[in-house]
């Protein structure tokens, strides 16, 4: 019996990672004039059993359409110090290419974005902490994954789950923009 159960649970489980990291938000462009000259790379955060697929949702794929070139950094579920050195490998491949990336992480990533290593790191033109309020109603399995990697700010809404995204999604190519335009300005000035 105990055995069912636990298989029912984890069926739950995994068509509710399925269903989130398939769903489709509806949104319109919104025009710029500068489209920024480097990769944006987004940093997936902690994972657990009760959230692992497609970190981002659909984030990424606005900046794409958009105009952006997006990759997705897939990342160790926990373990820190492999974490630190998948980010180290993407910086160093980037300076062996002789390019620069701007890189995009949560809060669940702050830690190891922060290190000198990666923070002056010749590869990296920017790092961009998206940040979330906890002011959404959660799922069940969001309080899970929340308690799981101890954030309790963690929000999957704001990931791109529903409509909730648009505005991290704005807030993100708002900064891609604003990133663009200064690195315009100074290679004008130079």
């Amino acid at each position: 019996m105990i055995f069912f159960l636990f298989i029912f649970c984890v069926a739950i489980i995994l068509l509710h990672n399925i269903r989130r990291s398939q769903k489709k938000i509806k949104f319109e462009l919104i025009p710029n004039c500068l489209v920024l000259d480097v990769p944006i790379v987004f940093v997936e955060g902690k994972k657990s059993l009760f959230y692992f697929l497609n970190y981002w949702n659909f984030i990424p794929y606005y900046m794409k359409e958009h105009g952006y070139e997006v990759h997705i950094l897939r990342m160790p579920w926990r373990n820190q110090s492999q974490r630190k050195l998948a980010v180290l490998k993407i910086l160093d491949q980037s300076r062996i290419e002789n390019k620069q990336v701007l890189m995009v992480y949560d809060k669940t990533c702050e830690e190891i974005m922060q290190t000198d290593l990666i923070r002056h790191h010749p590869s990296l033109i920017k790092t961009e902490l998206i940040e979330y309020k906890t002011k959404n109603k959660f799922s069940s399995l969001s309080w899970f994954h929340r308690c799981s990697i101890r954030d309790q700010h963690w929000n999957p809404q704001h990931l791109g789950v529903g409509p909730e995204a648009i505005p991290t999604a704005n807030e993100v190519l708002h900064r891609a923009i604003s990133l663009a335009e200064k690195r315009f300005q100074c290679s004008h000035n130079s």
